[in-house]
């Protein structure tokens, strides 16, 4: 509290004012549960603006960072609607920071719809004061629905969650024959040679048609 006191009253040396942007900084950037604090500061506006019209650079950058780093939480609520994020499974939070990459069995399960923002959302100019932050959540939905999609609904209808044709199929009695490289001369990627103590399923019901 002293310190913020200090860099309001303009009382610090430059110094202190680096110091002070620096520490600013590594607070902001601490987890969403953590940091929710200081973004909530009615003075940290005021001190990011100071910071940035500073004529040092490593200052003015770092009250830059500041800025940007506040930019990335200020998400848009304009879809907090029964289509918007959170509340269709355990790991579907307002705030794309507490989703965690590796979807749960809840989520797996879930026969609802992922969110997605619509392009028509990001270009709305009513939403340019938090596009940054928009822009962010939208392209992690994106890449993580990208990630996971095939392999939940592949799980989905391997347990008769849904319809579909299983992809998958299951050799048993495989034996490690070694690692192939290519001829001698002509030398390929290492791949690992298997051999199948009996005929592929689909090859056997053709051997017997025959």
């Amino acid at each position: 509290m002293a310190f913020s006191q200090a860099f309001k009253a303009g009382s610090l040396q430059e110094d202190g004012q680096l110091a002070f942007a620096w520490l600013l900084l590594q607070l902001v950037m601490l987890p969403v549960d953590q940091s929710c604090l200081y973004h909530e500061d009615e003075q940290l506006s005021e001190f990011v603006r100071r910071l940035t019209t500073f004529s040092h650079p490593e200052i003015s950058v770092t009250g830059q960072k500041i800025a940007d780093m506040l930019a990335s939480f200020n998400m848009s609520t304009a879809q907090s609607t029964e289509y918007g994020p959170g509340g269709r499974h355990d790991n579907d939070h307002v705030n794309f920071q507490d989703i965690s990459i590796l979807p749960t069995a809840q989520e797996i399960m879930s026969p609802k719809f992922p969110f997605l923002r619509p392009a028509s959302f990001l270009t709305d100019p009513e939403t340019e004061h938090t596009c940054v932050a928009d822009q962010l959540d939208n392209q992690f939905h994106l890449m993580r629905e990208d990630m996971l999609c095939e392999m939940c609904e592949v799980l989905q209808i391997a347990l008769g969650k849904k319809k579909g044709q299983r992809g998958g199929l299951v050799i048993d009695r495989l034996n490690f024959i070694g690692v192939y490289c290519g001829e001698e001369g002509c030398r390929t990627q290492c791949t690992i040679a298997l051999q199948c103590a009996e005929d592929l399923p689909p090859l056997k019901k053709k051997s017997g048609e025959k």
